[in-house]
């Protein structure tokens, strides 16, 4: 019985690492730089469209070019640290003459409630929203193409993802997506949209977290060890002797141990 417990502890001690735990998105959507966003819609559009060719004066150039940000907001609730981060994301379309178009993911220091609420240009709030997503620490970078659309594009996330990501208060992990390279206003359409369809959930975009690897391995070889140990010095022990009513001195070789040069 001994024996079949100290195999189990070795073996449950060798376990391989956790499974890797894969999120699809709460929430997403868009906001433009002038602050709207309609409410209920989880179109991704990113980059400027010739609807928001009028700009407002009082914005800077960029703003006014890159005329709109995404956003993705992922529920965490684990009670788990994760080694990495990998945002997996597929494009569904892309809007532009150019070959390729890069794009970058920025924290967001928000209120994740307030991307998702309807807003009607010009809002003060929206644009301090739209500000927000392409600013802050970068979570990541990607490029976009005519030839990737319908192909997920595998984007691992830095290390300031990551810590927000494994902070002990986080319950949600919420990023925002930039175009890099939008600058020709002659042109009506510049910019890609992600998979806003959910018969391609949860492969259209999900968040894959790997665990970091328990300690409980070598901590419960050790006990095996330890268990090795003790079954070993129970074998060393006097027993009495019956024929002569006194304490005799009789060694127990184990099968582990060689009787030569033992003394009686």
């Amino acid at each position: 019985m001994r024996r079949t417990l100290l195999t189990a502890v070795l073996i449950v001690g060798t376990a391989g690492p956790a499974a890797a735990i894969s999120i699809a998105p709460s929430e997403q959507g868009w906001i433009d730089f002038q602050g709207a966003h309609v409410g209920g819609s989880i179109n991704t559009f990113t980059g400027r469209t010739g609807i928001f060719a009028s700009c407002d004066p009082a914005r800077p150039p960029v703003n006014c070019v890159e005329s709109a940000r995404s956003f993705y907001v992922f529920p965490l609730g684990q009670a788990t640290r994760f080694a990495s981060a990998t945002l997996t994301i597929e494009l569904e379309m892309y809007f532009s003459d150019d070959p390729q178009e890069p794009f970058t993911l920025y924290s967001f220091e928000g209120d994740p409630g307030m991307l998702t609420v309807h807003r009607d240009r010009i809002d003060p709030v929206g644009v301090a929203l739209f500000d927000d997503l392409g600013s802050g620490h970068v979570y990541g970078s990607a490029t976009a193409a005519r030839g990737l659309i319908g192909s997920e594009l595998v984007i691992p996330l830095s290390s300031a993802a990551l810590a927000r990501i494994n902070h002990p208060q986080a319950s949600v992990f919420v990023f925002g997506i930039s175009a890099d390279s939008v600058t020709d206003t002659l042109r009506f359409n510049e910019g890609f949209r992600f998979s806003n369809n959910p018969r391609f959930s949860p492969g259209f975009a999900r968040l894959v977290l790997e665990p970091v690897p328990e300690p409980a391995g070598p901590l419960l070889f050790a006990c095996g060890l330890v268990g090795l140990g003790l079954k070993r010095r129970r074998t060393r022990e006097p027993r009495t002797n019956p024929a002569t009513g006194g304490r005799q001195a009789q060694w127990v070789v184990s099968p582990l141990e060689s009787p030569q040069g033992r003394s009686g």
